[in-house]
């Protein structure tokens, strides 16, 4: 990386802006309400997302996701999660040589096997030359809950999260 060289001026502008962002991601203004978030989250995501120390393992920790996402980007992911999935979280869909067909997250993949975690949370390492079809499933394993919460539900699980972030 090259170096820089800006004036105090320039720095205490940059330094501005940076904070700015901060703020207008997290922001205070937020509606909602992060205690009835917290509850929402808990009936609804902790079976397969952790947070705060508590939940399930086969979704991402989202302990620092109000840190990382804006508020839109968290209500999208509410709405519409296959907008957006990482590749660590894509499905598979593996039929064996002998008619058997195996269903999880793919965690590793290389020449010669294939590594998921089964829907019952089994980790199962499986040898290509074993396999008939593999067949990647690029969408989240999670549902939307556009139509399952209100807007106001899904405002206090974002607010919840957000608030999540402020603590770190």
């Amino acid at each position: 990386m090259p170096a820089f060289s800006f004036s105090g001026l320039q720095i205490w502008e940059l330094v501005t802006h940076v904070r700015a962002l901060g703020i207008a991601h997290g922001a205070s203004h937020l509606k909602g309400d992060p205690q009835a978030g917290a509850a929402i989250f808990r009936a609804n995501c902790s079976r397969c997302h952790a947070a705060a120390g508590d939940g399930g393992l086969s979704g991402p920790d989202l302990t620092t996701i109000g840190s990382r996402r804006s508020y839109a980007e968290l209500r999208e992911s509410l709405t519409d999660p296959d907008a957006d999935v990482a590749s660590a979280y894509w499905s598979v869909v593996a039929t064996t040589s002998t008619g058997r067909t195996v269903r999880g997250i793919r965690l590793n993949e290389d020449t010669f096997s294939l590594q998921i975690r089964d829907e019952n949370g089994r980790l199962l390492s499986l040898l290509k030359r074993n396999l008939k079809d593999v067949e990647l499933i690029r969408r989240s394993p999670m549902p939307s809950f556009a139509g399952k919460l209100s807007d106001a539900q899904m405002d206090d699980v974002i607010a919840w999260l957000i608030s999540l972030g402020r603590r770190q």
